[in-house]
């Protein structure tokens, strides 16, 4: 059994390696971003270097997420929104 989880823990390392090799650089718009999911997602993202566009109804989370974003020096458009109105 010892044996198995060693091959799956390190092709599920390689695997992980190249799907932030693929992120980085890339642009990632997550709506819903002040909280949850969205918000793990940002900085998930950002850690893996992609450009990140954030939106919220909530601009004060936001405005922590954005700058919890920029710590990891990547390029970041924050923008109020909310997507159940039309109008935004």
């Amino acid at each position: 059994m010892g044996s198995i989880n060693n091959f799956l823990k390190t092709h599920l390392q390689r695997l992980l390696k190249l799907l932030i090799m693929s992120i980085e650089g890339k642009v990632a718009i997550i709506t819903g971003a002040s909280s949850g999911i969205g918000y793990a997602t940002a900085i998930a993202l950002s850690k893996a270097g992609a450009k990140v566009a954030i939106g919220a109804r909530r601009t004060d989370k936001l405005e922590e997420l954005e700058n919890e974003i920029k710590k990891n020096d990547v390029e970041l458009l924050a923008q109020k929104l909310d997507v159940t109105k039309k109008t935004n």
